[in-house]
């Protein structure tokens, strides 16, 4: 990945298919896909499309008061994702997280995640365009009128 978050594709595989509570996280948009795939008799898996937390603290604090009948959570990973969320697909990765969430039997997370995909894929073309068009963007060398 490009930046500061440097993972291979294969360590985000490895890392969603066998962490139970992960957040993937996009620097670039300011969003995390939350995912708690502990269950039990009253919560079902959890999948949510939330702003980035500052750090790990605050991503825990948040599934605890969402998810307080659950055991104490002993492990948060998190994924940055510095790429094009539709690199998400081309490399697998999309796959992977969609066949882990259907291993749950909850057809409801699933479609969280194709939505909280589209929506940051809407997000993405969005702040491309801002880009694009100078919205919420500032130039560092402005060209000196004459």
């Amino acid at each position: 990945m490009n930046g500061e978050h440097q993972s291979s594709v294969e360590d985000v595989v490895k890392a969603v298919r066998t962490s139970d509570v992960f957040d993937l996280f996009f620097p670039h948009l300011h969003r995390t896909l939350l995912v708690d795939l502990r269950t039990n008799a009253v919560y079902p898996p959890f999948v949510r499309l939330v702003p980035m937390a500052r750090n790990s603290k605050e991503s825990v604090q948040y599934l605890i008061r969402m998810r307080p009948g659950l055991p104490r959570l002993d492990n948060l990973t998190m994924i940055p994702w510095d790429r094009y969320v539709r690199s998400l697909t081309t490399t697998g990765v999309s796959t992977v997280l969609l066949e882990r969430v259907a291993d749950t039997g909850d057809g409801n997370a699933v479609e969280v995640v194709q939505r909280a995909i589209e929506e940051l894929r809407r997000l993405e073309r969005a702040e491309l365009i801002a880009a694009v068009t100078g919205d919420n963007y500032h130039t560092v060398w402005a060209r000196r009128h004459r």
